[in-house]
């Protein structure tokens, strides 16, 4: 696989820019010469993302060099497009994930749903996909997966230690796969979950600016059922494979509380991180008004001069930097966090959600996406719910082998313009879509997790090949469901 990911990049390091001048000779709208230009540096940078010739960062970088010098836009305009308040949002969410991470937090949060679940593999397994999720909520996929894994492979030796005689591999196994696919899927229950979601709600404002925003409570309304729902038939899923027992483990939850026993008494960091951490949930929340039917909670930002100045992202910065003021009792003359710490922020992925914002804005103004949404008008009439279940389907095997991030940066500007086309709601198509792009659990390279988890040993290809066609199978059923059993209550629309 990594042979085949080299000689990828290789061949894509020069097919990018040869498909991109071949693409402006061809003159796809000969009374807008601007389609074309947009469409070669588009078709250049997913040739580059998707054999990932270069770091992935490195490629979202390519608008701001092309895009002024093809006439799409001005170089003032394109740099613009990769810092907003989405964005924002993002460094936000990144920081307060960094100061749980640097007081264990993610620890003690494993320890205590672990010990609360029972001693039985398939409760063990719930207790770390269930942990898993949570955390992914609000942490990047990722380092969720590298938070939790030393918890779990402690968490397995000492299982092997106390249970000599017990074969443990199909265990191992289940909590390997399970970890992975819960961090992907706990991710797309929130707005800063995953990358994918913020794409998404700033596609939706460029192409729809006049269009109510998609705020945290909104999306959370329609992603955390789907996703409440899909971890547990995962659960399902990934039992019946690996645990076809039901033994229980003797003293086995034991385990687990006299390792948070440990750990002793919150610290006043932890507290402080918690507290804060909640605060900036309630105020995303509370920001705008709660309708209840029969009466409605006013949102706290119609208390100031202009409520709608304010965002999710003032939010997460505002609570974010209270982070760097309170003092740490643990260490002296530091705080809660530091730059230092801070700057362990992925800023490779700040940059590529932003190179992704400037080549949707570029396809927006140059005329692509309409362009492109008119080649599709041949949908027209389809079903809607079998347009839904196609893009479901097309987008969850795309992200096998593509970055969820680049795929839903390619996708959604060009749904977005289908969705005008053919007369449907954009939401109907494009949210379903986001959450599609990350439904890939078949394959290592679909995804971080994924490779995190085959790496350690305990999980076969075969094993995670039919697994996780059985959980894209299940998961493209349930978008499909969630879009027109949930969708119009949690945005109301039409």
């Amino acid at each position: 696989m990594g042979r085949f990911k080299i000689q990828a990049s290789n061949w894509g390091l020069w097919l990018g820019p040869l498909a991109a001048v071949l693409l402006i000779f061809f003159d796809l709208d000969p009374a807008n010469p601007n389609v074309s230009s947009a469409a070669a540096v588009v078709i250049w940078m997913v040739i580059w993302w998707v054999t990932e010739a270069l770091p992935l960062a490195v490629t979202a970088l390519l608008p701001v060099v092309l895009f002024p010098l093809m006439g799409v836009m001005s170089g003032k305009e394109t740099s613009a497009a990769y810092f907003n308040d989405t964005v924002f949002l993002l460094i936000g969410g990144f920081i307060m994930a960094l100061a749980m991470q640097k007081w264990d937090i993610h620890k003690r949060i494993s320890l205590r749903i672990l010990s609360m679940l029972g001693s039985g593999p398939k409760s063990v397994l719930l207790g770390f996909m269930l942990t898993t999720a949570v955390i992914s909520m609000w942490v990047s996929n990722t380092a969720t997966v590298l938070m939790v894994l030393p918890i779990a492979l402690s968490t397995l030796l000492k299982l092997k230690d106390h249970y000599k005689n017990d074969n443990l591999t199909p265990l191992s196994s289940a909590i390997m796969l399970g970890i992975a696919y819960s961090a992907a899927i706990g991710g797309v229950a929130t707005l800063i979950g995953t990358p994918s979601n913020l794409i998404f709600a700033r596609v939706y404002s460029i192409n729809f600016p006049t269009a109510p925003e998609i705020t945290f409570v909104g999306w959370m309304k329609y992603a955390f059922p789907f996703a409440v729902l899909f971890l547990a038939l995962t659960w399902l899923i990934l039992s019946k494979w690996f645990l076809k027992s039901s033994q229980k483990f003797k003293n086995g939850t034991g385990i687990f509380r006299e390792e948070l026993n440990s750990m002793g008494r919150a610290t006043f960091e932890q507290k402080t991180v918690m507290s804060l951490f909640f605060l900036m949930i309630i105020f995303w929340l509370t920001r705008n008004p709660i309708d209840f039917g029969e009466f409605e909670i006013p949102g706290w930002s119609a208390l100031l001069p202009v409520a709608a100045f304010i965002d999710d992202g003032t939010v997460a910065i505002a609570v974010s930097l209270l982070l760097f003021l309170i003092p740490s009792k643990s260490v002296r003359g530091e705080k809660i966090i530091n730059w230092e710490t801070a700057t362990q922020l992925d800023w490779g992925v700040v940059i590529l959600i932003g190179g992704g914002f400037a080549m949707a804005q570029g396809m927006e103004n140059s005329g692509l996406s309409a362009w492109l949404g008119g080649k599709l008008h041949s949908l027209q009439g389809t079903p809607d719910i079998l347009i839904v279940l196609g893009l479901a389907l097309l987008l969850t095997f795309m992200s096998e082998i593509a970055s969820n991030t680049a795929t839903a940066q390619l996708a959604l500007p060009i749904i977005a313009a289908l969705s005008v086309t053919i007369g449907v709601h954009p939401l109907y198509l494009m949210a379903p879509a986001t959450l599609a792009v990350s439904n890939g659990f078949m394959l290592p390279v679909a995804t971080p997790p994924n490779a995190i988890a085959y790496s350690t040993g305990f999980v076969k290809m075969t094993d995670m090949l039919k697994t996780g066609f059985l959980v894209n199978l299940t998961g493209v059923a349930l978008i499909t469901l969630a879009t027109y059993l949930i969708l119009n209550l949690a945005f109301g629309v039409n």
